[in-house]
């Protein structure tokens, strides 16, 4: 459901980006007139710009890691994004019927910030909505596992416990934690769990 929360959100960016550098460049007077026009040639490089966002993996978690992480990832999207959007108003010029050079640009601006605000957005959001993990184990997957979860918040979970075994009365503590922080998800490691 998160990749597809962010591609209808890119949707809708995609058309507000084109609305906001129509805005800035013809005012509020012009954009009525050029709107219609500049909705149909920019189609296209909606479907371009969707399919570069794509491949630069941002309809993936990863790049949610780190702000900077998500920042620099975003950036090189846009701008490769921009850069093929102008090939192709360039290569198809009878189909596009437009070339609007400083338009792209303004558009390109708009999506690199506005992109980058919602995926910064949701980052704190998937950060804040996490669901409480207990892990009981040992081992290194269970370790490793632990440190993955610790150093991924984008992923919408949390470490809410580690024990290496549920005895001498963690078994106890496990539930009293599972009361006080509504626990959603216990991850034991194989070995105990026979």
């Amino acid at each position: 459901w998160k990749k597809r929360l962010l591609l209808i959100g890119d949707v809708v960016i995609l058309y507000v980006a084109l609305a906001g550098a129509l805005l800035v460049r013809y005012g509020i007077n012009g954009f009525g007139a050029t709107f219609p026009d500049h909705r149909e040639s920019f189609f296209p490089v909606f479907l371009l710009i969707i399919l570069v966002f794509y491949l630069f993996d941002l309809y993936h978690l990863r790049p949610f890691l780190t702000q900077l992480v998500l920042f620099r990832a975003t950036t090189v999207a846009a701008i490769t994004a921009g850069i093929v959007s102008m090939g192709a108003f360039y290569l198809f010029p009878d189909y596009f019927e437009l070339t609007p050079k400083t338009n792209l640009v303004l558009f390109i601006a708009f999506v690199l910030a506005l992109s980058y605000g919602w995926r910064a957005f949701l980052r704190l959001r998937f950060k804040a909505s996490a669901v409480p993990v207990v892990f009981v184990g040992a081992s290194p997957r269970i370790t490793e596992l632990v440190e993955e979860v610790r150093h991924s918040p984008h992923l919408g979970y949390f470490v809410a416990g580690h024990y290496e075994t549920l005895e001498g009365g963690n078994g106890s503590a496990l539930e009293s934690l599972a009361d006080a922080r509504n626990l959603a998800l216990l991850v034991i490691d194989p070995v105990l769990a026979r």
